[in-house]
């Protein structure tokens, strides 16, 4: 398991590049969002809270700080 840090404004390509994946799952389910923190709101449907997880298959977003505007999050790629 791999487990890294992300401010909600990295942008996706980053996060891919860091975690060494290809990224097509998070592009089949990211709609128009370019950044982590977006793509929690696109799955959540709104802005997730501190503490809360955000699932997408095998990866694993941990909320680590929220507010109206931002998300910093911690993902675990449990591959």
């Amino acid at each position: 398991m791999t487990t890294r840090g992300f401010e909600g404004r990295a942008s996706l390509s980053d996060v891919y590049r860091v975690l060494g994946i290809d990224g097509e799952l998070f592009e089949e389910n990211k709609g128009d969002e370019r950044n982590t923190g977006r793509l929690q709101s696109q799955l959540t449907g709104r802005i997730p809270k501190k503490g809360e997880r955000v699932d997408l298959r095998n990866f694993s977003f941990t909320v680590e700080a929220s507010d109206n505007k931002r998300v910093r999050c911690e993902t675990r790629d449990a591959r």
